[in-house]
């Protein structure tokens, strides 16, 4: 939390290392509410997780659509 906003972080999984240049993930959950910070943090890790899985596939997924899609 900074502040009093929730942010979501994760380190990026190795074997997306191709696909991902980031090895540490630092999103802002924009909400103070705890439990809300929870639900969107999970959406934020399945996106990335979806985002990375279609990359490795050899599609240029735009990240934007995974996050609104999912």
């Amino acid at each position: 939390m900074v502040g009093r906003t929730y942010r979501f972080h994760m380190r990026a999984p190795k074997r997306f290392a191709v696909v991902e240049r980031r090895k540490e993930i630092d999103l802002s959950l924009k909400t103070s509410d705890l439990l809300h910070a929870e639900a969107k943090g999970l959406e934020q890790e399945k996106s990335l997780q979806s985002m990375w899985e279609a990359r490795m596939a050899g599609l240029n997924p735009d990240y934007e659509a995974i996050i609104k899609y999912c």
